[in-house]
Parts: structure tokens; sequence; C-alpha cells
């Protein structure tokens, strides 16, 4: 044999396939593929239907087996406006396979064949009637929504913080029914007795059970952390599951399912409510479903500045609306880092109604957010300005003349109101100061804003300190096909003739390093380049003792030559917040006052305090006897039980809470309620205003009507006032508890 007839290569077979819709009148006819699997699944080819029929080249090696032969709906392949860095980067199951699953084709409604491939050409006539190519007539979606990191602010309010640059991917999960039909007959049996279980569990708990738990009366309690994100998720759920479907309607909607006598019957009965059965999935008794919930990738598309996503998604048109579940990704210091994937059962959007906006919950500390400069309206005729903002994330007008702020702290639904608290930062952290500024600032030239100045001093004293701590802002450095860097560039402290001056930051990034690159100012994060001075409070001269009291704070404006600036008219104004305008973005000024400025800058008071909090409770009494080691007290008919606490702070910063529990109850006569550490009458209590506080008890008021002996616990919680702008300090609060029991005295 010659090497040319040793070369050539055979034949390809040759495949015709003619598909004829039946039924048609004045439908939309479907754009739809004919799709080659060979008989292992494997994919082999395909191709667009246009017409009556469609050619397909095979492989010669498929000659003599079985070839599948699905047709249904293009598998979109379509790239959003994803970055190509980022598209690079993502995860395989994240981006468009290359290949086609079977199985994927079948969930989405493809109709299937198969034929032998005998000879080296081979015709398939097929017929499609309604019911089957309907499956194929896709409709477009608008998918569309928010990625957000969610902060309670000092006043209670809460921001929401977009997500932004990140990459959320979309996801159809199998139809609930579709899930049924692949249950095995011991699995329906199963689900059958975990339903009538949950129903059960429902109807008798009173109340539901929700995570986290309510605070102990009158306020919280040192609890437990927080349980797995599946268990938190079907906690929420079951709270919410009488509001969605009252509980006697679902046992009704499920007697069919009770009663079913077969396992064709079962699967039936729950087929028929399988819509019914979305309000129940997230909890923990059917968490082992979440094995049968498959996802196939759609797109993926990117959020903006304020972490919000659109997109558009195809879906049957006759069929369910879309099941759509989410998975977000963003790049963290060079990598993909995933932000958002709080799994399929507790989280999918089942029917998802097209156009509607869908909120996604970022909880991973990581994730970074960006918040757009808040829009300002100065005071009338003032252009150019400079204004002291906050200290963290509490505005200068929530801020005393006596250097405090009050706050709410707690729960959402039983807050404990702070009044006068301190400020801190506990070792390690920092105090951090902002401000803001006109869109001109910095400027060239004499009297023209280019450098600025944060000082302290404590009331009383003469002597200045001025902030040391660096502070820089962070842009993004760009190269083509490679992900984005974000170098930072220092605004200070640099001392500049014997000063230690800051940079107002700079119209423009540094350049880039190269031609290839470009440089872009990012939108301020929200929690790092937001701040323009630090201090450590905890490390102020002379230890936290001697520190704590109240702070002057200045901030001073300089030219290039390094020379202050005095505010006025022709140079600029130092502005003062007072609020928000009615959109609740817009910050609202004045003018500052006379009293405000000293020599040349702006001064406002701060009461700084990071000494903790101590928490002890005495021995319950009896006259002179004592619980002791073992706890245990007897008493005679008429004796009173004296119950004694301490709940101190050195300046009296702190709040406290006192209550006693019998058995699983509390006593409601015992509880103090949420009381200032200082004072003289903290009912039923009488304090000495240093933090000592004490009751004598009738025993029989303790035991009840009840009862000759118990046991009992007293609960002591110390709450330290002190916040760092954000949140309480809870590093400074302190705790106690004790137990002791009452019985009667042994009869001689």
């Amino acid at each position: 044999m010659n090497s040319a007839s040793e070369s050539k290569k055979p034949d390809p077979l040759r495949l015709k396939v003619t598909v004829r819709l039946e039924q048609i009148e004045d439908e939309k006819l479907p754009n739809f593929q004919v799709y080659v699997f060979d008989q292992t699944g494997q994919f082999v080819t395909c191709a667009p239907w246009e017409g009556d029929s469609v050619k397909l080249k095979l492989p010669e090696e498929l000659r003599g087996t079985t070839a599948r032969i699905l047709f249904g709906p293009p598998l979109s392949e379509k790239e959003e406006e994803v970055p190509a860095w980022m598209r690079d980067m993502l995860p395989k199951e994240a981006g468009p396979r290359k290949t086609p699953l079977p199985s994927t084709l079948v969930r989405r409604g493809a109709y299937e064949k198969r034929i032998r491939l005998r000879t080296a050409e081979e015709h398939l006539d097929i017929a499609v009637l309604p019911p089957d190519w309907k499956k194929w007539l896709m409709c477009p979606c608008v998918v569309r929504g928010r990625l957000v990191k969610r902060l309670t602010l000092p006043d209670g309010t809460t921001k929401e913080l977009g997500v932004c640059g990140a990459c959320v991917c979309i996801y159809e999960v199998d139809s609930f029914p579709y899930v049924i039909l692949q249950l095995a007959e011991h699995e329906l049996y199963r689900l059958r007795n975990d339903l009538r279980f949950v129903l059960d569990k429902l109807e008798h708990e009173h109340p539901p059970r929700v995570w986290p738990p309510e605070p102990w009366p009158d306020g919280p309690h040192p609890q437990p952390g927080p349980p797995p994100p599946y268990e938190h998720a079907a906690a929420s759920f079951e709270a919410k599951i009488e509001d969605m479907l009252p509980r006697h309607q679902l046992r009704t909607d499920l007697e069919p399912v009770f009663n079913a006598i077969s396992a064709p019957h079962l699967r039936q009965a729950l087929m028929s409510v399988a819509s019914k059965l979305l309000y129940v999935l997230c909890l923990p008794q059917l968490k082992w479903l979440s094995h049968y919930y498959h996802k196939d990738w759609i797109t993926c598309t990117p959020t903006d500045e304020q972490g919000r996503f659109q997109t558009t998604i195809w879906y049957h048109c006759f069929g369910d609306k879309p099941d759509l579940y989410f998975k977000a990704w963003q790049c963290i210091n060079g990598a993909l880092h995933v932000v958002y994937n709080p799994g399929v059962a507790c989280h999918t959007h089942w029917n998802y109604e097209c156009g509607t906006e869908v909120v996604l919950e970022v909880t991973d500390p990581a994730a970074r957010t960006c918040v757009p400069t808040q829009p300002v309206n100065p005071p009338p005729g003032v252009t150019r300005w400079v204004m002291p903002f906050a200290v963290g994330g509490t505005q200068l007008y929530r801020i005393k003349s006596n250097g405090k702020t009050d706050y709410n702290r707690g729960p959402a639904s039983n807050p404990v109101s702070i009044v006068d608290a301190p400020f801190g930062s506990p070792s390690g952290t920092r105090l951090g100061f902002r401000h803001g500024h006109s869109s001109d600032i910095p400027l060239t030239g004499a009297h023209k804003p280019a450098y600025y100045r944060w000082r302290y001093r404590k009331a009383g004293t003469s002597n200045w300190h001025d902030l040391s701590e660096p502070v820089v802002r962070h842009y993004v450095e760009e190269r083509p096909g490679v992900p984005p860097v974000f170098p930072a560039y220092k605004l200070g402290p640099t001392v500049v003739k014997g000063i230690p001056l800051y940079e107002f930051k700079p119209h423009d990034p540094p350049a880039p390093s190269d031609s290839n690159a470009t440089t872009r100012w990012p939108i301020d994060e929200w929690f790092a380049d937001i701040f323009s001075g630090f201090l450590r409070s905890f490390d102020l001269p002379g230890g936290v003792a001697a520190a704590a009291g109240k702070y002057e704070i200045k901030l001073e404006v300089y030219d290039e030559d390094v020379n202050r600036i005095p505010p006025g008219p022709g140079t600029f104004e130092f502005i003062v917040p007072t609020g928000y305008a009615s959109d609740g973005e817009t910050v609202e000024a004045r003018n500052a006052t006379a009293a405000e400025i000293d020599n040349n800058g702006f001064v406002f008071h701060l009461h700084i305090d990071n000494r903790a909090c101590k928490a002890s409770i005495a021995e319950p009494a009896i006259g002179s006897e004592t619980a002791g080691t073992c706890g245990l007290l007897r008493y005679d008919a008429g004796d009173v039980v004296t119950i004694s606490f301490k709940a101190q702070q050195p300046d009296d910063h702190a709040v406290f809470w006192f209550k006693i529990k019998r058995g699983y109850g509390w006593l409601a006569n015992t509880g103090s309620g949420w009381q200032e550490v200082g004072a003289t009458t903290a009912s039923p209590y009488a304090g000495d205003g240093s933090g000592n506080f004490t009751n004598d008890f009738a025993v029989t008021a303790l035991l009840g009507k009840n009862c000759d002996e118990g046991a009992f616990a007293e609960s002591l919680s110390v709450w330290a006032k002190a916040t760092n702008g954000w949140h309480a300090i809870s590093a400074y609060d302190a705790y106690d508890l004790r137990a002791f029991a009452l019985a009667p005295n042994k009869e001689e």
C-alpha cells in the first residue's frame, strides 16, 4: 500500500435530519438546534435548524453505534460586559461550557430520538407535536438586582453599601417538581414523614424557634455564636411561614400527600402541591433534599459602583417562571474571592418575576464596597469650604459640647438607649476622623488650601499634639489582560518646614508606571479610604486611666508655602454638618461660629475613656449566713435574703442589667432593667452612687406560692458606653453569674 493510501482519512458519516413541527397555525416558530451525542453521552456536533432538514457530518468511528439526537433551544454563550481579566479568572463553573451536556438539554425541554448509524448516509425523519416543540419557545427576562453589605449606624439606621466591581453569576435551578420526579420511592416516603413532622412542629411550638434568641427580659445576655448559615436562614424562614402560608391551609393542602396509599400516588400528590412546598424547603428537616438541587450556569454580569446589576436571560415561554440562584465573585488583592454563595436550599428565587429587583446581602467582611461621595448643601454664598464631618460614623452634629454622644445599642426590636457616651479605641485600633471639602480643593498659590493638619490636646492643658498616623488613598492601575492593582498614595504626614502636614487628595492619581497602563481614582471605600486622620486613643500620654477625659480636636488648613490659612470669604470657609436633607443623602451644613475657631483652626470637643467595666455579684445572705461555696442558704419563716452586686465604671460611663431566674422563669420583682451604674435608685435596688446595689427580698417573694425550696441564678451585665464612632466597644463590657439555692432549715 502506498503512502498516499495510508494517509487518506476515512470519509465522514452523513446524517440528514428532517424535522416537522406539527399543528403550527399562527404560533411563533421556535429557534432550536439539533445536537448529536454518542451512545456514552459525549458531545459530537450540533447545528441550527433553518428549514425542513439539517445535514450533519459525523466521525467514521461512530459507524455501527447508536447516536443520541436531541432537539432543543440553543444554549446561550452570550458574553456579558465582564472585564476581560475577570472573565479569564472566573472558575470553570461560571462560564459557558464548550460542549453541552445531554442532561442540561433535557432539563431545558429537549426532545430526544436515537438512531443506529449503519451506513455512510442515514436519514432521521421526525414529527414533533406542540407539547414538545413549544418547550423550545424562549422569551426574554430582565434580571436586575443589587449586591450590598449592610451597616448599622450609631443612630440605629441601616446603611446599604454597594459591593462594586463584582461579578454576579446567575444560575437556573431545577424546578421542585423536577426534583420530586428524581426521588426514589423510599425518599418519597421520607419526604412525607418529614413534612408531617415539620407541620406538627410548626403547629405546636410556641413561639416558633428564632435565631438569634430574643434578649433576656429587659436586655440581652452573653449568647453563643450564631449558627452556620443554613440554620440561620432556616430559622428566619420558619419564623415567616405563618405570614406566607397559614398553617391550617398547608395541612389541608397536604392531606392528599398524607393519605396516599402507593408510591405513584404519593409522587403525584407531591407534584400537585410542589408550589406550596417551596415555603418549607429551607427547614433543617428537609436539608437532605439539597443533594437533588441542580443548577445550570446562565450568565455573569458585573456590578456597578452602587452594587447594581442587570442583564437579560431567556426562559421557556410556556414553562414555569425561572428559578434563579446567584453567586458573586470579587477581585480582592489580585485574586478572585467568593463573596456571596449562601446555599441553594434557602436562597433560590423560586418563580422569579422578571424585572423585579433582587437584593443579595453580602456578609463576607472581605467584600469591598463603594460609596459615592455624599452631596453637600453648603450655606448660602459659600463656594469654597472645608467641613469637619465625623468621628467614625458619628457626625459632628451628634457630638455634644461635652464631647459625648447618644446612640442605641442592642437589637433593633428592643434597643437600649445609651446617653452621654464617650469615645474610645481599644489597644491596636484607632479613632478615625473624617472631613470633606469642596471639589476645587486642593489649590496652588498663596492662601489657597493645599494641606491640612489634625491636632489634639486634653482640655485644661496648653500643649497641642499632632496626629501622626499615615493616611492613604488607593487608586486603580490597570493593564490589558491582567487583574488591576490598587497602589496606595500617601497623603501624609509629611514634615514640611518642620510641620507634619497631610495633602488634600490630589485631583489626579499618580501617572502609570508604563505606557500600557492607566490609573484612576475609584469611588471612596466606606471603611478605609474615608478617613483623613487617626488617633490611637488607647495610647494617649499618661496611660488609660490618666488620659480619660475631655479633649479638644483641631483641624487647620495650610497653603503650599505652609502658611496657616485664616478662614474667611477670600480664602475658604469652615462649615459644619447639621443633618441630612429629605432625600436622606444630601448633607446640610452651617457656617462655623466664632466660638468654634481657635487661632484659625476649627475646634470641637471629644470625651475619651478607654477604661473597662467591672461586674461582681456578692454571695446572697440571710443575716450573717452566706450561701458559701456550695451555694445553699437555709431559711426560717420570715427570713429575708440580701442580694447585692457591683456594676462599675470609673466615670460611670456604663449601664447595667440585673435579674434573677428561678428554675426556668425570670422573677419580675427582682429585675432592675437597664440602669446607669451611678444611679442611687435602680428599682428595686438601692445604689450608693458608686455602682454598689443591694436589696432585701422576703424568702416567700423569691420562692413564690408553690415552692418551699428552689434553685436560682443571678445574672449581671454591665455595658460600657464607649463607642468608636461606629458601634459600642463591647471589649470593655463585664458580666457575672452566680447560682444559689434556698431550702428550709433542717428540723432538729
